[in-house]
């Protein structure tokens, strides 16, 4: 092979080769960038389970590749409580690490036969069967026909000699890349141009494998020693292309977060105790969706558990897919819904337990198809308008149809966005923009005091979405401001209460004679600044709660003036055990316009032996799961779990119930909670205690 100048040298290259990085999808094959690297690891999490080396603390960047190392026996310790990952790797120890690594690879090795290497002679059996297994496999010469160089420490040129020699040999496994197969197309090195051409052929050929960087962006250190420490990483790259996998079943996946109805391409492994594989083994395959709960109380898989693969819910049966010759299975899967998967496998008849049975699991997250885009902006909340000289940033977020962001690139909307100041327009712009990797578009302006000695001028903005990729816009910015009647204002004028924003401590509290709650009001101005000093009126129709006077007026006590914060606070305690709806107002003194209004459930929290039927679901508090719900006058807060069951009544026959998934539950209260919109529900509870099964149907 001739060897040309550099063409380029860039300064993109991650510093170090001894930093550890798991393998990544492969890359364009551009100069700066491995392009072949594994899609899969030899070290997946059951294989890094800490090995207990004091010298190797969880936080350095080599723990997961040791642990790795020494789960396979390649790389033991010097001691059982020891790993000194800064001492150098002589020559003996690289083969035996490399011979250690040859079994869980797929290699076969020769039994040993003596290569003439005299100066091997008096080191342990296993050294010198190793060193001359090496030889016979091509792997290495030594340093002369008749020496071999033992207590030499490895430098980074032979190391990569080394590893080309044990990948030429090694069986590629799944998602990993043939070495005689790859092309290096990058001359990042500055410092192997004058080596000779087998450790400038090996140095470039692991680089493009992934298997070790530079020592710096633009050098290789090619007479640097190599330590145990970095032997562990180089090793846990350079085993993701052979078919080493840990004992036991594992399963991988190229990125377990996709969109709904997306297919992946998964590779089961199933090795013995010696990370040999296990040939023709059945491999049972099901799903529990997100939010479900699989498994009933004995540890069987309960009728939510989704068979995948085989005839058979969560048991090995005939119909089952095995392994291959090398002991994976590759499956391909389509993936409906966010969702958890589940490999294991035994013998004919064998049912899951998850309690005792050996398996693993991966979790897939789908994110749905974008839907729209929803405009915001950072305002404060309950302005109205911006004084002169502050700035306002919108962002338009592409979303799913339930709101949640989707980060997709290179999305376009196309946007009007007209501003004038003192009457007069100083500029008008319509441009197309492309959403950036966060699936936004960020738009920023302000505007300034064209007259400071007047408050007459006011500037304006409207801000129009002409087109875009998707089908809705959703306005939930804090001035609406899409249309020319309804623009958003920069002003000077002087700060005036505008609005009360109203909290509570719940939503809902039990009803009784010790039942409290807590109101705050903050008075804002029309900048959405605090408004101090100003008295706010508390009242409610609750004659047990907050009340009023006859005439309308708030109690004395419940008059508070607000703080520097714009701040005023009522606790009160309610004197009934009646479960009642309470409405709550606020409402700034000399200020009509600064009334607001809440809700707060006094509620029966104990249905013990009550039935609901045709009840309405007044609240939903999705961090506790819980429903306020109206029955005739009654209230009752009714939580429930993963362990109820939940049907869905049909369009146009809702006296049929067609069981649906917990998630699915939940997201449908959400979807009527954010839109104001009650449930019809019937509940039956057979008890309060929370271990029951209650049934739940929409």
């Amino acid at each position: 092979m001739s060897r040309r100048s550099p063409l380029a040298v860039l300064a993109l290259l991650s510093l170090v080769g001894s930093l550890m990085a798991l393998p990544g999808l492969p890359a364009a094959a551009t100069n700066g960038q491995a392009d072949e690297v594994p899609l899969y690891t030899a070290c997946v999490p059951s294989a890094i389970e800490p090995a207990g080396f004091e010298d190797v603390p969880a936080s350095s960047v080599a723990s997961d590749a040791i642990d790795c190392m020494a789960h396979y026996g390649i790389m033991p310790g010097t001691s059982p409580t020891m790993f000194e990952p800064g001492l150098g790797v002589t020559r003996q120890e690289m083969a035996l690490i490399l011979i250690r690594a040859a079994g869980p690879a797929g290699m076969d090795v020769p039994n040993p036969r003596n290569q003439g290497f005299k100066d091997i002679v008096g080191l342990p059996a296993e050294v010198r069967y190793s060193i001359n297994q090496l030889a016979q496999l091509g792997i290495t010469r030594g340093v002369t026909a008749s020496t071999y160089s033992p207590d030499t420490v490895v430098n980074r040129r032979q190391m990569a000699q080394f590893f080309t020699g044990f990948l030429a040999l090694a069986p590629v496994g799944e998602g990993g890349v043939a070495v005689e197969s790859v092309v290096p197309d990058d001359r990042v090195f500055t410092d192997i141009e004058d080596l000779p051409h087998d450790p400038y052929d090996a140095i470039r050929l692991i680089y493009e494998l992934g298997v070790t960087k530079g020592t710096t962006p633009t050098t290789y250190g090619p007479e640097d020693p190599v330590t145990r420490g970095q032997m562990a990483i180089f090793l846990s790259r350079l085993l993701g292309h052979t078919n080493a996998r840990p004992a036991g079943i594992t399963i991988q996946v190229e990125d377990t977060s996709v969109t709904a109805g997306d297919t992946v391409d998964l590779v089961v492994s199933l090795r013995d105790e010696n990370h040999e594989p296990m040939v023709d083994e059945p491999i049972d395959l099901f799903y529990v969706a997100e939010g479900d709960t699989g498994f009933v109380s004995s540890g069987r898989c309960s009728s939510k558990a989704i068979i995948e693969a085989g005839d058979s819910r969560c048991a090995i049966d005939s119909g089952e897919e095995i392994t291959d010759a090398d002991g994976n299975l590759f499956y391909t899967m389509e993936i409906p819904k966010s969702l958890t998967l589940y490999a294991w496998s035994g013998d004919g008849n064998d049912r899951f337990d998850i309690d005792s049975t050996d398996h693993v699991t991966l979790e897939f997250s789908v994110a749905k198809s974008p839907d729209g885009f929803v405009l915001t902006d950072d305002m404060p909340k309950g302005a109205v308008r911006l004084p002169f000289g502050a700035t306002v940033t919108f962002t338009f977020q592409l979303v799913d149809e339930d709101d949640n962001p989707v980060r997709e690139e290179d999305a376009e909307i196309r946007i009007l966005t007209v501003e004038e100041n003192d009457g007069r327009q100083i500029r008008d712009r319509t441009r197309t923009y492309s959403t950036d990797s966060s699936g936004r578009v960020q738009l920023t302006f302000r505007l300034t005091d064209p007259n400071s000695n007047s408050n007459d001028p006011h500037g304006e903005l409207n801000l129009e979405v002409l087109r875009h990729d998707y089908g809705r816009m959703t306005d939930k910015s804090t001035v609406e401001i899409n249309t020319p009647s309804n623009r958003l204002r920069w002003s000077d004028d002087d700060s005036d209460p505008t609005t009360v924003l109203l909290e509570q401590t719940s939503v809902y509290s039990t009803a009784s004679n010790t039942g409290r709650n807590r109101v705050t009001a903050t008075l804002i101005d029309q900048y959405g600044d605090p408004v101090r000093g100003k008295r706010i009126h508390f009242t409610s129709t609750d004659e047990d709660g907050l009340h009023q006077k006859s005439d309308g007026d708030a109690l004395n006590a419940h008059r508070k003036t607000t703080s520097r914060r714009g701040v005023a606070t009522v606790t009160y305690t309610r004197n009934s055990s009646v479960s009642r709806t309470e409405e709550i107002t606020a409402l700034a003194e000399g200020c009509t316009a600064c009334l607001e209004t809440i809700t707060h459930y006094w509620v029966d929290d104990d249905p013990e032996d009550v039935m609901i039927a045709d009840g309405t679901v007044l609240h939903y508090d999705a961090d506790n799961e819980t429903l306020v719900i109206e029955d005739g006058t009654d209230l009752y807060a009714i939580a429930f779990d993963s362990e109820d069951q939940f049907n869905d009544g049909l369009p146009g026959d809702p006296g049929t119930k067609v069981p649906v998934s917990y998630q699915a539950f939940k997201e449908a209260l959400a979807e009527a909670e954010a839109a104001g919109t009650p449930y019809n529900i019937d509940v039956d509870i057979d008890s309060s205690d929370p271990d029951d099964v209650n049934r739940f149907t929409l």
